[in-house]
C-alpha cells in the first residue's frame, strides 16, 4: 500500500511538528534536571545551553552530509527520532550519574575558575552531545526528503511524554518512507527552474558571505533574547509562565516567519538581496521595541487594571506585552533561514548538507549570542545598550548584504544602503530614555497595591517620583536595585529589590532579617561554622557575625546583590570586612551539591518560591542536601512567607521541610514572614543558653532594634513546636524537584490576600500554647521569664496565650506584679470575672500595688460605677497625693458626676506639668483643659482662667509638634485617642470641641492630606495645601517646611523647595532635629543649591544685571 502525496506529506510535516514539540519538552526538561547538577548561574546555565545548541549544529552539520548520501532520508529521519526518544528514557538515570563525577570535579578544580568552567562544559559535552547531535540531524533529513518530492506531570513524566512523541513520529516515519512514492525528477526541476532565474551564478564565495552573516543574524536572535527576557522579567516578573509567555512568543515569532517566507522564497529571483532587506527590518522593528519598552510599565498596570490578574484576558495581555517588545523581530528573524536555504540550494544531491551547513552557521552564531550576550554586552551596555548594539549591527549587516548581493544593479543598491544610512543616523539621535526607576520598579507584583492608591491607573506611576534610585546595575543574572522610599518615621527606608522584586528592605524586613540570624545561632549547640544562603542586604550576615562563628559561608548568586548592599553598610554591621566571611558567588544549591563541608547552622533565606530560579530552593531534595551538610545537632532555618500563598501551598512546604527535619519549631518573625527551626534530633529551647546570649551587649543591642528586649519577646514569636507544626502540614504532596508544586501552582495566587487564612491556620494548630523550655535555673528565673512573655504577647494582641503564660508565672512564684498583669491579660481577652479577680490577688500581695488599683479604677470608669473608681482612686493616692495618673482620672471621675469642687481639689493636688508616657499621655495633655473648665464654673478671675487656658493651649501645640517625630502609627492612633476622649467625657463641650480642632485636628488634618498627596506624586496638590499650613502654624509644624521643600523641589520648583528646606532647618534646634530627616533636608538642600549654582553661571544674562 502506498499513500500519495495529499496524505503523506500533511503526515509528515505533522510529524515533523510534534518531534520540533518533542525537542522543546526534553530542552526544558533537559536544562532543568542539569541545573539541579551545574547550577542555575548565569555561567552554569549559558553552558548547559551553549552545549545544547552545539549538538544541534554538529548533527545538523554532519548528519546533514549523510542524508544526501542516504537512498531513504525519511527513514533516516525515523531512526534518529527512535534513538532520541531511546536516549530520553535513560536521561535522568544518566544526569543523576553525573552528580559524583561533578563533585570530583568540583573538589579538584573549583578554585581555578577556568579549569572549572573546562570541566563543566565537558561533563554538559557527554551528557548531551548525543541527543543533540539527533536532534540537529532531523531537519536536514527531512529537508533531502521533500527535495526529492513535490500539566499534572513532572520532569521525568515530561520526558516520557517526549519519548511517546518521538516513538510515534519514528514508526510513522518510517512507516512513510516504506509507503510513499518518490519523485526526485521534480525536485531537480524545481532547483534548476530556480537556478535559471538567478541572475548571476552562486558561487562558493557569495555561499560562504552568505553563511557568515546568518551566523552573525544567529548571534544577534540570541542576544536579543536574552535581553527581551531581561526586560520583559522586569514587567512580567521571573514565574515560570512569565518565562513561558517569554519563551513561547519568540519561538511563536520565529515558526510565523519561516512559514511565511517558505512560498515566497521559492519565487524570488535574488534571495540574498530578500536577506538583505530583513536584516534591516530586523534592526528597525528592534529599535521599534525600544521605544516601546518604556511604556510597557504602565500598560502592564492598565492590563491588571481591566483584568484583576485572574483571567484567561489576563495572560493574553502578558502574551501581547511580549509581543510588542519582541514578536516582529522574531517574525523577520524566522524568515531568513528559507531566504538562506532557497540561496544555497543549488545542487539536490546536497541539500541535507546545505540545509545542515546552514542551520550548523546559525546555532554556532547562537551559540556565541548566549555566552556574549549573558557575559559580555549586559554587564557592559545593559538591557537597553544591547538592544541598540544589535539593532545597529543588523542594519550594517543588511547593508553589507545589499551592497554585494549578485543580481542587483548599482542603481538600486543606493537607495537600499541609503536606508541602511538612515536607520543608523535615527538609531543615534532617537535612541529612547529609559526610566530606570519605572523599568525595575516591579509592576508586576506592585501593580495591586498601586492601583489601590489611586482613582486612575493613569497616574499609578506617580508614587515612584518621590522615590531616591541609589544604586542600579543590571548584572549577569538579574538587575539589581536600591531605592529610598520616603516615610514618617525619623528612619531611612532603603529597599534593594532584584528584577524589581523587593527582597531586603529597612523597613519591614528587619525584624525577619536579624531574628533569621540570632534565632538558630542562640539555639545551636555548637557555631564553629555557619552557612547563609542568599545575601540581601548583609543584615543577616552581619547579625550571625555578632557570634563567635568561626567560620561563615555566605553564598549568593548575583554579585551585584552583594555591592548594592554596601548601602545598608549602616544597619548590616559591615560584614564584608569580617576576616571570617567567606564569599561564594555561586547557586547555593550547587554549592551544597559539590562542597563536602558539614555547618552547625544553615540559614536558607532566597527569595520567593514562586519565582523560577529561587524555587528549587524550597523542595525536598534541597532541604536533604541541607540535613547532610548539617552536624548531628546542627539546626536548619528556612524563611517562608505568608503572602500570595494558598493555605494548601503553605501547608505543603511545612510538610516538605518536616519531612526531612523531623523537630521544627514554627517561628513568626512578622506579619507576612515565618521561620522554621529543623533538626534531625529533638532539641529543646534552652532558656539558660539564651540568657547567656542575651547578656552579650552587642547581641542584645541587635535584637533591640526589632523589638526584642527580654527573653520573652523573642520566645512570644515562637508559634508552634515540633507536634503543632506536624498538625499544621497534615497528610499530602511534597514539593519536590520532579513535580515542581509550589513553583507552578504558587504563582497563581501570587495577588490574592492570603496573610489572614494563613496565620488563621497557625492560630489554631497552636492553641495558645507556649513552647516548651527547658534549662531554667530555677522557679524564679521560669517565673521572670513567663512573665516577660506574657507581657510581649499581650503587645501582640494574642491576650488568651498571655492568660497562659502568666497563669504559669503566677502558679511558680506568686507576685503582685504578675497577678496584676495576668487580671490585665483576662480584660483583654474579654474575661471580666477573672480580671477582677486577679486584680484583688495582687492587691492582696500588695495592698499599696499601683498599677492594679489603676487598672481596677479604669474598669469601673468603663462601667460608669464612678464611686467604685475613686474609692479604688483614693487608696492609690492616700500617702501620695501627688500621683498625677491617679489624680487626673479622679478628676474625670469627679467631673462626669458634675461634682466640680472635687475635681478642683483633685487637680490642685496634682503636678502641672506631670511626666506621662503611652496611655497617660491624654491624660497629661487635658489636666489643663479640666482646670479651665473647672475654675468657669464657679467663676474666676480673668487672670486664672487665661493661665490654665494658656496652659492647655501649650500641651496641644507641643504635642502637636512632638508627635510627627514618632511613627505613623504612633501619631494615627493618638489622634483616634484623642477624638475618642473628647467624646466620652466632654460629649456636649462645644468650646473644647472648637479649641481642639483650631489647634489640633485641623492643621494635622491639612498635615496629613498633604502628606499623602506628597507620597502619592501629586506635588502642586501638595503645594497649596502646606504653603499655608506653614504659614497658619508659625513654625510649630516643622515638618510642614520639609515636605513643602521636598514637594516644590518634586515640582522642579528648586529655589521655592531650597528656601523651604532652609525654613525647616532654622526652626528646629540641632539637638531637637529628627537624625532621617535632618540629614535628608541637608543633603536635598545642598544639591538645590548646587543645581542652582550651576544653572546661574551657565545662565547668558549671569553677570549682566545692573546694580
Amino acid at each position: 500500500m502506498t499513500l500519495g502525496p495529499r496524505v503523506g506529506r500533511p503526515l509528515l510535516l505533522a510529524c515533523f511538528v510534534l518531534s520540533g514539540g518533542a525537542a522543546l519538552l526534553y530542552e526544558v526538561a533537559w536544562l532543568r534536571l542539569l541545573a539541579l547538577v551545574f547550577g542555575s548561574t548565569g555561567f552554569a546555565v549559558a553552558t548547559v545551553l551553549s552545549v545544547f545548541m552545539a549538538g544541534l549544529a554538529l548533527g545538523s552539520y554532519l548528519l546533514g552530509r549523510l542524508a544526501d548520501r542516504w537512498r531513504r532520508p525519511l527513514l533516516l529521519f525515523g531512526l534518529l527520532e527512535l534513538g532520541l526518544g531511546a536516549y530520553a528514557l535513560v536521561t535522568p538515570e544518566l544526569f543523576e550519574a553525573l552528580v559524583p563525577v561533578y563533585r570530583w570535579a568540583w573538589a579538584q578544580l573549583h578554585p581555578s575558575f577556568f579549569g572549572f568552567s573546562l570541566a563543566r562544559f565537558e561533563l554538559a559535552f557527554a551528557a548531551l552531545l548525543l541527543p543533540t547531535t539527533l536532534m540537529g540531524g532531523t531537519l536536514p533529513a527531512l529537508s533531502r526528503f521533500f527535495t526529492t518530492r513535490t500539566e499534572e506531570v513532572g520532569l521525568h513524566k515530561t520526558i516520557l511524554a517526549g519519548v511517546a512523541v518521538n516513538g510515534l513520529v519514528g514508526a510513522v516515519a518510517m512507516l512513510l518512507a516504506a509507503r510513499l512514492e518518490t519523485r526526485p525528477v521534480r525536485a531537480r526541476d524545481v532547483l534548476t527552474r530556480d537556478a535559471r532565474r538567478s541572475p548571476r551564478a552562486r558561487t562558493d564565495k557569495f555561499a560562504r558571505f552568505a553563511l557568515v552573516i546568518f551566523a552573525l543574524s544567529g548571534l544577534l536572535a540570541m542576544s536579543y533574547e536574552v535581553a527581551w527576557t531581561r526586560l520583559l522579567t522586569l514587567i512580567l516578573g521571573s514565574s515560570t509562565y512569565a518565562f513561558t509567555v517569554m519563551v513561547t512568543t519568540f519561538v511563536l515569532g520565529i515558526g510565523l516567519g519561516s512559514a511565511l517566507m517558505a512560498r515566497p522564497a521559492d519565487r524570488l529571483a535574488s534571495p540574498l538581496v530578500a536577506f538583505g532587506a530583513l536584516e534591516l527590518a530586523i534592526g528597525l522593528t528592534s529599535f521599534l521595541g525600544l521605544h516601546v519598552a518604556h511604556r510597557l510599565p504602565s500598560a502592564f498596570i492598565w492590563l491588571f487594571h481591566w483584568t484583576g490578574g485572574g483571567s484567561s484576558l489576563f495572560v493574553a495581555g502578558q502574551f501581547l506585552i511580549a509581543g510588542l517588545v519582541m514578536l516582529l523581530p522574531a517574525v523577520c528573524l524566522g524568515a531568513v533561514f528559507p531566504l538562506i536555504v532557497r540561496f544555497l540550494a543549488r545542487d539536490p544531491s546536497r541539500l541535507g548538507a546545505t540545509v545542515g551547513r546552514a542551520y550548523a552557521a546559525n546555532t554556532m552564531g547562537a551559540v556565541l549570542g548566549a555566552f556574549g550576550g549573558g557575559f559580555l554586552l549586559l554587564p557592559l551596555l545593559g538591557i537597553q545598550g544591547t538592544i541598540l548594539m544589535g539593532s545597529a549591527v543588523n542594519v550594517l549587516a543588511g547593508a553589507v548584504v545589499l551592497g554585494w548581493a549578485p543580481g542587483l544593479v548599482f542603481r538600486r543598491r543606493v537607495p537600499w544602503v541609503g536606508a541602511a544610512g538612515a536607520a543608523l543616523l535615527l538609531m543615534a539621535l532617537e535612541a529612547p530614555a529609559w526610566d530606570r526607576l519605572v523599568m525595575s520598579s516591579g509592576v508586576y507584583r506592585e501593580a495591586p497595591s498601586l492601583l489601590s492608591l489611586y482613582r486612575s491607573p493613569k497616574d499609578a506611576l506617580r508614587l515612584l517620583s518621590n522615590l531616591d534610585l541609589l544604586y542600579y546595575r543590571e548584572g549577569v543574572t538579574a538587575t539589581v536595585t536600591v531605592v529610598q522610599r520616603p516615610v514618617l518615621e525619623d528612619r531611612d527606608h532603603l529597599a534593594l529589590s532584584v528584577d524589581g522584586k523587593v527582597d531586603a528592605s529597612t523597613a519591614q524586613d528587619m525584624a525577619t532579617q536579624i531574628l533569621s540570624a540570632h534565632l538558630p545561632l542562640m539555639l545551636a549547640p555548637r557555631l564553629d561554622r555557619v552557612l547563609i544562603v542568599g545575601w540581601g542586604s548583609g543584615v543577616t550576615v552581619g547579625s550571625a557575625l555578632l557570634y563567635p562563628v568561626k567560620e561563615l559561608t555566605a553564598l549568593e548568586i548575583e554579585a551585584a546583590v552583594v555591592e548594592g548592599s554596601r548601602r545598608f553598610d549602616h544597619v548590616n554591621h559591615r560584614p564584608l570586612g569580617d576576616p571570617r566571611l567567606q564569599l561564594v558567588v555561586d547557586d547555593g544549591r550547587n554549592y551544597l551539591l559539590a562542597a563536602p563541608d558539614t555547618y552547625d547552622v544553615i540559614i536558607s533565606e532566597p527569595s520567593n518560591p514562586w519565582m523560577s530560579g529561587p524555587a528549587k530552593l524550597f523542595t525536598r531534595e534541597f532541604f536533604q542536601l541541607g540535613a547532610a551538610h548539617l552536624t548531628p545537632d546542627g539546626v536548619f532555618c528556612q524563611w517562608l512567607q505568608t503572602y500570595g500563598l494558598e493555605p494548601s501551598h503553605l501547608r505543603a512546604l511545612i510538610r516538605t521541610f518536616q519531612a526531612v527535619f523531623p523537630y521544627v519549631y514554627t517561628v513568626q518573625t512578622a506579619d507576612a514572614d515565618l521561620i522554621l527551626l529543623g533538626s534531625r534530633n529533638a532539641f529543646a529551647l534552652d532558656v539558660g543558653r539564651l540568657r547567656r546570649w542575651f547578656q552579650d551587649p552587642a547581641i542584645a543591642r541587635d535584637l533591640r532594634r526589632v523589638g526584642v528586649a527580654t527573653r520573652g519577646d523573642l520566645l512570644a514569636r515562637f508559634r508552634l513546636g515540633p507536634r503543632e507544626t506536624a498538625a499544621v502540614s497534615g497528610h499530602g504532596p511534597l514539593n519536590t524537584d520532579d513535580n515542581g508544586l509550589i513553583e507552578f501552582a504558587a504563582p497563581k495566587a501570587l495577588y490574592q490576600q492570603t496573610i489572614e487564612a494563613n496565620l488563621r491556620i497557625i492560630d489554631s494548630a497552636g492553641g495558645g500554647k507556649g513552647p516548651d523550655l527547658a534549662g531554667w535555673s530555677g522557679p524564679r528565673e521560669e517565673a521572670e521569664v513567663l512573665l516577660d512573655l506574657g507581657v510581649s504577647l499581650m503587645g501582640q494582641g494574642r491576650a488568651n496565650a498571655a492568660v497562659q503564660a502568666l497563669t504559669r508565672s503566677v502558679a511558680l512564684v506568686a507576685s503582685a506584679n504578675g497577678s496584676w498583669l495576668l487580671g490585665d491579660a483576662h480584660s483583654r481577652a474579654g474575661d471580666d470575672r477573672e480580671a477582677l479577680r486577679a486584680w484583688q490577688n495582687a492587691l492582696r500581695l500588695d495592698q499599696h500595688h499601683l498599677p492594679s488599683r489603676l487598672s481596677r479604677a479604669r474598669w469601673f470608669m468603663g462601667q460608669a460605677r464612678w464611686q467604685d473608681a475613686l474609692s479604688e482612686l483614693d487608696r492609690a493616692t492616700d500617702g501620695h497625693p501627688e500621683r498625677a495618673t491617679a489624680r487626673g482620672l479622679m478628676a474625670l471621675a469627679y467631673y462626669a458626676q458634675g461634682r466640680y469642687p472635687e475635681a478642683r481639689k483633685a487637680l490642685a493636688l496634682a503636678p502641672d506639668r506631670p511626666d506621662g508616657r503611652g496611655r497617660d499621655e491624654f491624660e497629661k495633655m487635658f489636666q489643663p483643659y479640666l482646670a479651665l473648665r473647672l475654675t468657669g464654673r464657679p467663676a474666676q478671675d480673668a487672670s486664672g482662667r487665661n493661665h490654665q487656658f494658656q496652659a492647655f493651649l501649650l500641651n496641644l501645640r507641643e504635642w502637636r509638634h512632638a508627635i510627627h517625630w514618632t511613627s505613623s502609627a504612633i501619631a494615627t492612633g493618638a489622634l483616634d485617642s484623642l477624638v475618642a476622649f473628647a467624646d466620652r467625657f466632654f460629649p456636649d463641650d462645644r468650646e473644647l470641641r472648637s479649641v481642639v480642632e483650631a489647634e489640633l485636628l485641623q492643621p494635622l488634618t491639612a498635615f496629613y492630606q498633604a502628606l499623602n498627596a506628597y507620597l502619592l506624586g501629586f506635588h502642586g496638590e501638595a503645594i497649596e495645601l502646606l504653603t499655608p499650613l506653614e504659614s497658619a502654624t508659625g513654625g510649630s509644624l516643622p515638618l510642614a517646611s520639609y515636605y513643602l521643600g521636598l514637594a516644590h523641589l518634586g515640582a522642579g520648583q528648586l529655589e521655592a523647595g531650597a528656601a523651604a528646606l532652609a525654613r525647616f532647618l532654622e526652626s528646629v534646634p540641632p539637638e531637637r532635629r529628627p537624625g532621617a530627616s535632618s540629614a535628608d533636608a541637608k543633603a536635598r538642600l545642598g544639591a538645590a543649591l548646587q543645581t542652582l549654582g550651576t544653572q546661574r553661571e551657565r545662565s547668558p544674562l549671569r553677570g549682566s544685571r545692573t546694580r
